[in-house]
């Protein structure tokens, strides 16, 4: 135990070291008096630090006489000498504006821009990763803020209370968003990057916030900046290698930074619309290398989401390592849903290394076990940024709400009370909006078991078989340690035919914790009673698709079946990019026939409930007892690594999938005896300007197809609706049975191509709207008898949200025809 006398002696050393230390802080500002935001103050052969978005920085050192330095974008560079002594010391600096000397051009006949861009492009390589690996430590900051709230959003009142758990004013004002975390990230030729996250902290919340640098790398032909919010096509770099060929350069003069000459060049797109820069970039003299950056998007740099982006830079050259990047800062704004939104993202780099002892692999960003768990103190002592008072008041009112929230949440009194609230039970919910639910909770306040209900008129939907159909279902599940068990019926009626279709699951899943269940799941499952189902079990058209066409049109496209059934399965997903289904089951499987020609449409054109194109007749009864397995594996899977699992970020490399059946005969009175198979591939490439291209290939049939039924043919993805159906899998035009089959072999492809700006960015008002070309070809052969092509182009991103395809097929079963499709596509 510490003595009485031991404790006042390292109070005194402790007090004696804080008294001979002193605080320096001030203001920055320009010569117009306007506050520079996140200004870098350094003091010589110790420490860096930034100023806050209101131009005010603070910091502590010891007594002494040093050189302080303060240098910003576009400003100046300030270096004022002081005498540190055991007290505060206000130092404010104003910057001036950094102007440019223009004698050069003067003196030259010819601007000298294209001359000194033309240096830069040719060391672009070297620059672009100037060694063979190197690490940094990252601070990023993210804010975001609303100037304006609707009154509604999607239908649904902001109410007063909404805008308060969102931390904006009754005006519609303040912060919606605050994050920071500091990583260290390591970066290896050609193109490998890891980051792992020290600490991490969002405002509000217990989550991992934005831990993702935004780090645009100037030195890249194409700049892939805010992902598809930005622009799907990437934004040309001014420092391209065909960069003259998109913009105009213009000198803005140079000025000198110590023994640096500086050349500033003001960078104009040749063309509007198209994804392209416009602001200033410095390039230092000699070197060649990139000072600093102001660049600025807007839409007419076809911008997507965003109205504005501006991309400020600071470079610096270190000792050891030449010249990197010091800071960045990307400010954002734009309107969605009626909400006004503006912000930025800051990234901070410093303590640059070469040659990391680090191991590259799948893993792109990895959180340390604490990185979430730090400290207020701990924040303070390493921020290289302050906060402003608005970001630390956000900070305190929303964690102090998020953590008295989370007391009470684990509170009895609370949980009731919830319940009662939430779980309600009401005939119109039932029928109409959310269904029921209940849950139930242990003393722990841990889930037990859950009930739920679903709403009758979503299953709802009108047939030539059935009439009006109705089917109510749910599902209760009961929550053990690692498992969870799950029944789930389903009633089906048909009011036409009065067939009543009972069935349910029963299932036993894997429970899988934290981050680890994004993308794993695991379960067997048991299911079986009666059921109606389509000859084509892919269900080529909804439900909903066909009571439409069925009452307005006159066109009864689906085609059903009852069964009696039992299935048995098992299912496997990894985060690892493979997952496998391994099935048996049992089929009783019977026609039936129309009981209804009611429809709006007079005369209809309703046709026999059995595909027609195969049978002139009702299929007979018939059992069936299949067993399979499906297959995919995706390799070159990346991930995001948690303390408590990891989730998966994709992979470019294609998805490759396989799957068998066999039909036995004679097992159960099984009347089926054949063996199917299929193999796919498919995968998208990202050509940035020249857009997005998608394809699927694949190719099966059957091995033995001594009886064959139609549910069990080779069936083609039809359409014969205004209402497209599936993508890069499907056929637009090619009728749902025409081209069914049991034949030895078939094979199918489908590429289809996102222009995503390109061309259209060249045609006014669809270069304002963001109105997209997208065109391609859908195909299958199976012989010379039975082969199918189309073709189709049209616009999508209609809106944001919609896409209108023309197609055009050519067939040997069918007359050659053409259509219009309308589907979804878009950003949205």
């Amino acid at each position: 135990m510490l003595s009485r006398r031991t404790l006042l002696v390292l109070s005194f050393l402790l007090l004696n070291y804080s008294v001979f230390a002193g605080i320096i802080s001030g203001i920055i500002k320009d010569n117009k008096g306007e506050i520079i935001p996140y200004a870098t103050i350094s003091v010589k052969g110790k420490t860096t630090i930034s100023a806050d978005a209101n131009g005010f920085y603070s910091l502590q050192i010891s007594d002494g006489n040093y050189e302080i330095t303060c240098s910003h974008i576009g400003y100046i560079t300030v270096t004022k000498k002081v005498e540190v002594s055991a007290s505060k010391l206000q130092l404010d600096f104003v910057l001036p504006l950094q102007e440019t000397e223009l004698a050069d051009v003067v003196i030259q006949s010819k601007d000298p821009s294209d001359r000194i861009v033309q240096h830069t492009i040719d060391n672009r390589r070297n620059f672009l990763m100037p060694y063979n690996s190197f690490s940094c430590q990252a601070y990023i900051k993210m804010l975001m803020k609303t100037r304006k709230m609707p009154k509604k959003i999607l239908f649904t009142k902001v109410e007063d209370a909404d805008k308060k758990e969102m931390g904006v004013d009754s005006n519609g004002k303040g912060v919606v968003y605050l994050s920071e975390s500091i990583s260290n990230v390591a970066f290896a030729k050609p193109d490998k990057i890891k980051a792992e996250v020290i600490s991490s902290r969002e405002s509000g919340s217990q989550g991992y916030g934005f831990a993702f640098s935004t780090y645009v790398n100037i030195y890249q032909e194409n700049i892939d900046l805010l992902k598809d919010a930005g622009n799907k096509r990437g934004f040309i770099s001014p420092v391209a290698s065909n960069a003259f060929h998109y913009y105009k350069f213009k000198y803005g003069g140079s000025y000198m930074v110590g023994k640096d000459k500086i050349h500033r060049i003001k960078v104009i797109p040749k063309r509007k619309f198209e994804p392209l820069f416009s602001g200033t970039i410095d390039i230092v003299d000699n070197d060649w290398h990139i000072y600093s950056t102001d660049l600025y998007l807007t839409k007419t740099s076809s911008l997507e989401l965003f109205d504005t982006v501006r991309v400020r830079q600071q470079f610096e050259k270190y000792e050891t390592t030449g010249w990197l990047q010091k800071q960045q800062i990307l400010d954002f704004s734009m309107k969605i849903l009626g909400i006004d939104l503006y912000g930025n993202v800051l990234d901070d780099y410093s303590k640059y290394t070469l040659d990391p002892k680090v191991k590259f692999d799948n893993v792109l960003i990895a959180f340390q076990d604490s990185a979430k768990n730090r400290r207020n103190s701990y924040w303070d002592s390493v921020r290289p940024v302050l906060l402003t008072q608005e970001e630390s008041l956000d900070y305190h009112k929303k964690d102090s709400a998020y953590f008295a929230r989370k007391d009470s949440l684990l509170s009895k009194h609370y949980t009731d009370s919830l319940h009662a609230k939430y779980n309600k039970f009401s005939v119109g919910g039932l029928l109409f909006s959310g269904g029921f639910s209940k849950r139930y909770y242990d003393d722990s306040n841990h889930i037990t078991s859950t009930f739920s209900i679903d709403p009758l008129i979503r299953k709802l939907q009108y047939n030539t078989v059935e009439g009006i159909a109705m089917t109510w279902s749910g599902s209760y599940s009961k929550y053990f340690k690692n498992q969870v068990f799950s029944f789930s019926p389903s009633v089906r009626y048909g009011f036409h035919n009065q067939h009543l279709n009972p069935s349910a699951v029963l299932s036993l899943s894997k429970r899988y914790k934290g981050n680890n269940s994004t993308n794993n799941q695991q379960y067997w499952y048991v299911s079986g009673g009666k059921t109606v189902g389509q000859y084509n079990g892919m269900d080529p058209i909804s439900p909903l698709i066909n009571s439409i066409y069925t009452l307005f049109w006159g066109e009864n496209y689906m085609k059903i079946y009852e069964k009696y059934y039992t299935n048995i399965g098992f299912y496997k997903r990894s985060a690892d990019g493979w997952s496998v289904q391994i099935f048996g089951k049992y089929e009783d499987r019977r026609s039936i026939n129309n009981t209804t020609d009611k429809s709006f449409r007079s005369p209809n054109y309703f046709t026999p409930n059995y595909p027609t194109d195969l049978i002139s007749a009702p299929q007979d009864r018939h059992q069936a007892v299949i067993v399979g397995f499906n297959a995919s594996y995706q390799p070159g899977q990346k991930f995001i690594k948690y303390p408590d699992g990891k989730e998966s970020l994709g992979s470019t490399q294609p998805t490759y999938s396989l799957s068998y059946q066999k039909g036995i005969h004679g097992l159960l009175g099984s009347d089926v005896n054949y063996d199917k198979w299929s193999a796919a591939i498919a995968n998208s490439w990202d050509w940035k300007l020249g857009g997005t291209m998608k394809y699927k290939f694949s190719l099966g049939g059957f091995l033995n197809n001594k009886n064959v039924y139609i549910q069990d043919m080779t069936h083609f993805a039809g359409n014969q609706t205004l209402v497209a159906n599936s993508y890069v899998s499907g056929f637009q035009l090619a009728p749902y049975y025409l081209f069914s089959n049991a034949d030895h072999f078939y094979m199918t492809g489908h590429l289809e191509h996102h222009f995503n700006g390109l061309l259209t960015n060249k045609i006014p008002f669809f270069n304002t709207m963001h109105w997209n070309l997208v065109a391609g070809t859908n195909a299958f052969y199976v012989n010379k008898d039975n082969r199918y092509v189309e073709v189709f182009g049209g616009l999508e991103n209609i809106f944001k949200i919609l896409r209108v395809d023309f197609v055009k097929s050519f067939a040997t079963k069918d007359a050659n025809q053409f259509g219009v499709r309308i589907g979804i596509g878009g950003i949205f």
